[in-house]
């Protein structure tokens, strides 16, 4: 929130929240956090918005309430993608996430239902960072993994960077969580279109025929599906799972899996 002035020193602009505008104060003077004073370089969000600077306890639940809500995510959603598929559950919470913003940007300046919201979204963060990480990995060659990992490490590492540079020239919160929708609907939209599920995935599922229309998705993508002979990895596919059903019957169903 700037706030600009021709005042000659020792005055100078500061945005009071209590009264809603720019005040003159004398800039020798002590002001401190608990007067609700916003100098015009502070970050305008849910913390100043609800005049929390004088309750430092309530700030840190914020943070508490994100980490809750990773806990959670981790231990209940994300092996969902083992059951539901690595496409549609990371689909599903980037969606969801996506719908909450919006909340927490109208509730803003209500403590309650912006904890919830940070919660909830801390949910969904757990199960999207984890899921596109393995999502990602698992859609690579072997030999390739390793560099698809590494670059999705780099990609989050360079969004904090952006954020920082961001709050630094732009002091508003709202903006960035405008822009997290935009970019979060267009990712999702673009992963259902144009990329296939997981094929470790279906391969452990035995959905053969998703098996193969995913490589081919794959291949075509690369440019290189007339290379490949879908025949032999049909064949391929039916000797595996004939290993995977002898192993079974021999071993037991839990320890073949294992």
């Amino acid at each position: 929130m700037a706030c600009f002035t021709d005042a000659e020193p020792p005055l100078k602009q500061i945005y009071d929240i209590n009264e809603s505008q720019c005040t003159l104060v004398d800039e020798n003077a002590h002001i401190t956090r608990c007067e609700a004073v916003i100098e015009e370089d502070t970050i305008i969000n849910f913390v100043t918005k609800q005049n929390l600077f004088c309750d430092p306890l309530k700030i840190s639940l914020f943070g508490t309430a994100m980490l809750l809500g990773f806990l959670l995510g981790s231990i209940f959603l994300t092996s969902l993608s083992d059951i539901f598929g690595r496409k549609r559950v990371l689909a599903a919470n980037v969606f969801v996430s996506t719908l909450l913003i919006p909340f927490m940007l109208l509730y803003s300046a209500e403590y309650t239902p912006t904890l919830v919201f940070t919660l909830l979204f801390g949910m969904t963060g757990a199960c999207r960072y984890s899921v596109a990480y393995v999502y990602a990995v698992e859609l690579a060659p072997t030999a390739q993994q390793g560099t698809h990992g590494v670059f999705c490490m780099l990609f989050d590492s360079a969004s904090t960077v952006v954020l920082g540079v961001y709050y630094y020239f732009l002091k508003t919160w709202d903006s960035s969580m405008y822009f997290l929708v935009a970019s979060q609907t267009l990712a999702v939209l673009y992963m259902l279109v144009r990329v296939p599920e997981s094929p470790r995935w279906l391969l452990q599922k035995e959905e053969k025929d998703a098996f193969i229309k995913s490589i081919h998705s794959i291949a075509t993508y690369n440019g290189c599906a007339g290379l490949i002979d879908f025949t032999q990895i049909s064949q391929e596919y039916d000797e595996t799972m004939g290993i995977f059903e002898g192993d079974r019957k021999t071993f037991g169903q839990g320890n073949v899996e294992r």
